[in-house]
């Protein structure tokens, strides 16, 4: 909302609704924590953890 003009989106998913936390899981799952586990996970020489709440994550390495 701009001053007293509402603005409707036509097109993807509303934040904040239901069906957006649903895909952005379900596309994270396939995106990153598969990536990270195949492809990063074995690279590395210490421990690493993906840590991931909805579409917050936290990576953390040993060094």
């Amino acid at each position: 909302m701009e001053g007293k003009d509402v603005h409707v989106n036509e097109t993807g998913t509303p934040q904040g609704g239901s069906v957006s936390v649903l895909l952005s899981n379900i596309y994270l799952h396939y995106v990153l924590d598969l990536w990270f586990e195949k492809i990063i996970k074995p690279r590395l020489k210490g421990e690493s953890y993906l840590i991931r709440y909805i579409d917050d994550f936290v990576v953390c390495f040993q060094y």
